[in-house]
């Protein structure tokens, strides 16, 4: 039995001298089988051990369901060379907390999952335990270090608190599709600080930037960014098309009867999908909305269409022939909102057509923001930046390692 537990404990120079079990707990009593400890001071090997201390309960991860507890004396050590005392390291346990180093790990990384009051209650820790706990294993994901900015990057910004105005900008790394950074606001002084703090060496390697349409990334992009190639995300193109079509459809639904605007009910969301994706239903009420308006019709095939060259493999120019006679064929179109859609097309044409040479888009940045929505329901301290904003760089970066030497 002993030799099976320690298999399970898993830590070096150690021996289980007694174990004792409830119908909850499971308290495991180790000793040392090392007779010397390292002098944090001068380096050299110590083997006087100059006191035993108070026997130190560690809470340890739960074994067959049951919570584990490590009993074991804390030596301290005389240093022959530098004659100083000293406490034996022990890297197994997470300094400055009753737990090991891997019940800790645990916990962060459960509390990226659950609120910490319910994991307070879960694991009967104290409140304050868990958060402080939780807190350090976040915090150091912040700051990552400047150099190694992504060569592919992504851009996008967020609300910390819907409806509050405070906006967050979150920077990605394209390549290992996950979080880089995030900075605390959308200001253009801010964002030109942060990209400032970037090497330029570094800021030359950057191939790519994947975009919004909003003119202050753009512009800062090309100041900062001189190599890069910034492509505005093919998402965001459907997006500005879907609001032109969505206008057209309130005014139709403002104009025609109660009776006709009830059988369109959920057109919104209907006009938002793929035509391939539609049930019978949907087609059917696409069907109707078409009869009562032309507007729709044209600018739903609009869509369609070019949603369909983006998904075409061709080349930059290729596209580039393929949208213009698309939409000089759209200028034809009545409906007064395809004006705006063609206004912005023209005005980021270039960035637009970029997705075309590597086709990268933004998908991985909203991605990353709808986890983020999911985050704020759980999320601790969400007013605060920090805290906020390291728990959603741990979540995409949280290893949990469970092995000690």
């Amino acid at each position: 039995m002993k030799f099976g537990f320690e298999q399970i404990l898993n830590i070096s120079n150690i021996k289980i001298i007694k174990f004792e079990q409830t119908e909850t707990e499971i308290h495991i009593y180790i000793e040392f089988t090392n007779g010397s400890a390292s002098c944090p001071n001068c380096g050299a090997k110590s083997l006087i051990i100059h006191q035993h201390t108070d026997e130190k309960i560690i809470r340890d991860l739960a074994i067959v369901g049951k919570k584990c507890f490590l009993h074991f004396i804390h030596r301290r050590f005389r240093c022959d060379k530098c004659n100083k005392t000293f406490m034996e390291k022990l890297n197994w346990v997470d300094p400055y907390e009753k737990n090991t180093q891997r019940y800790s790990d645990w916990l962060s990384s459960y509390g990226l999952k659950v609120d910490l009051k319910n994991l307070s209650k879960l694991e009967t820790i104290g409140y304050s335990t868990v958060e402080r706990i939780v807190k350090k294993y976040n915090h150091k994901y912040l700051f990552p270090d400047k150099k190694d900015f992504p060569i592919n990057a992504g851009i996008d910004e967020f609300a910390q608190r819907k409806g509050r105005g405070n906006f967050c900008v979150l920077i990605t790394n394209n390549d290992e599709k996950k979080p880089f950074d995030i900075i605390s606001s959308r200001d253009e002084k801010e964002l030109e600080n942060y990209f400032k703090l970037i090497p330029q060496e570094i800021r030359e390697k950057n191939l790519t930037f994947t975009v919004d349409m909003w003119r202050l990334y753009h512009k800062l992009i090309k100041k900062y960014f001189p190599n890069t190639e910034i492509i505005v995300d093919r998402f965001h193109v459907a997006k500005c098309l879907n609001k032109c079509i969505d206008k057209t459809r309130r005014r139709l639904q403002k104009l025609i009867s109660k009776e006709r605007s009830e059988k369109l009910k959920d057109l919104r969301w209907i006009i938002l999908k793929n035509n391939k994706d539609l049930t019978t239903q949907e087609k059917e009420k696409l069907k109707f909305a078409f009869e009562c308006s032309n507007g729709i019709k044209e600018m739903y095939e609009l869509k369609e269409n070019t949603r369909a060259i983006f998904e075409e493999k061709i080349d930059k120019e290729d596209a580039r022939i393929k949208l213009r006679k698309l939409l000089d064929q759209a200028k034809n179109i009545k409906d007064k909102s395809i004006k705006s859609f063609i206004k912005t097309y023209n005005s980021f044409e270039e960035h637009i057509l970029n997705y075309f040479i590597q086709r990268k888009s933004n998908g991985l940045v909203e991605g990353i923001n709808n986890k983020i929505k999911l985050i704020k329901r759980i999320a601790y301290g969400m007013p605060n930046f920090i805290n906020f904003s390291s728990k959603i760089l741990a979540t995409f970066n949280s290893v949990t390692t469970h092995e000690f030497k």
